[in-house]
């Protein structure tokens, strides 16, 4: 009797060969070194250690820029550094342009007061910084008889030249031996370097000398500058100017060109009164008249006798 064989389960799957080796690893290392657009001839990615030649060409590009832009950075700061010290100004000299001086000008109280004014605005000491008005001001504060201050010229890298220009007098007073000055732009001071001014303020106020002074104030000096640059600018000298009796607020001015006085107020505009004199004496010329005194201290009505 032929034994019968034992049927299998028809749910068993068919056995299989057993691999004697595992090779999942192996494909997934040749699938990990697949690269897009890459043969068998391209040359592999590199490492770490080991860096390919494109990866050693990109390292080597950004170096470069980063070495260019610290170059360009120290050449920038440099530039920069050399530009400021080119307008830094260490030491200051003063100069005083030539002129027709009636004595010597000392300028070592200039230079202390520009010294002075740099020590309390050291930003300045650029020169592309400097406020040439406030220096102006500073010093005119302490010395009235400067007009105007400049930057002359540049030696060097820190040494700097100034040029101070004195105010000219056009009218001067003398008041309890003291002697007063006013120059064109009517700015009064007392430390002439000029000759005497031709024209003296003469004063028959009768006022004392104590009340003299406050009599001398700025104002008046100031207006009799202004009215003397006003007269020039008419073609007129002012010849005298005089304190009538009894007044402080009006002047009797006396012009070379002109036959009569002149009355003004220092209450009102120099130049507007003196367009008034102007065409009043040009009308009393046309009428053949000469007053003894022509009054503008009214606006825009003359009076003469």
């Amino acid at each position: 009797m032929i034994p019968s064989r034992r049927r299998q389960p028809e749910s068993l799957p068919p056995r299989r060969r057993q691999v004697d080796q595992d090779t999942s690893s192996n494909l997934e290392t040749e699938s990990a070194a697949y690269r897009r657009n890459l043969t068998i001839r391209s040359p592999r990615h590199g490492t770490a250690a080991h860096p390919s030649q494109r990866q050693a060409l990109h390292h080597l590009v950004n170096q470069r820029r980063r070495v260019g832009s610290l170059f360009v950075i120290v050449l920038g700061v440099s530039l920069m550094l050399f530009l400021l010290l080119t307008q830094f100004v260490a030491e200051a000299t003063v100069t005083v342009p030539v002129a027709d001086y009636s004595r010597s000008v000392a300028v070592e109280p200039y230079a202390d007061t520009v010294r002075e004014y740099y020590r309390e605005r050291p930003i300045e000491r650029f020169r592309f910084l400097l406020n040439e008005d406030s220096m102006t001001a500073y010093i005119v504060s302490e010395h009235p008889e400067v007009k105007a201050v400049e930057i002359a010229k540049v030696s060097d890298f820190v040494h700097a030249y100034f040029s101070v220009t004195l105010r000219q007098p056009v009218a001067g007073w003398q008041i309890n031996t003291q002697d007063y000055y006013v120059d064109d732009l009517g700015v009064v001071f007392d430390d002439n370097f000029f000759g005497e001014p031709q024209v003296q303020i003469v004063d028959d106020s009768g006022i004392t000398p104590e009340k003299g002074t406050s009599v001398a104030s700025s104002r008046l000096l100031s207006f009799v500058g202004r009215l003397s640059a006003a007269a020039k600018s008419r073609g007129y000298v002012l010849e005298s100017v005089m304190l009538p009796v009894g007044s402080t607020r009006q002047l009797e001015v006396k012009l070379a060109q002109v036959g009569s006085a002149i009355r003004v107020s220092v209450d009102r505009g120099a130049g507007e009164q003196m367009e008034d004199a102007d065409r009043a004496w040009r009308y009393l010329q046309s009428k053949g008249r000469t007053p003894r005194y022509i009054d503008v201290r009214i606006p825009e009505r003359a009076v003469y006798r």
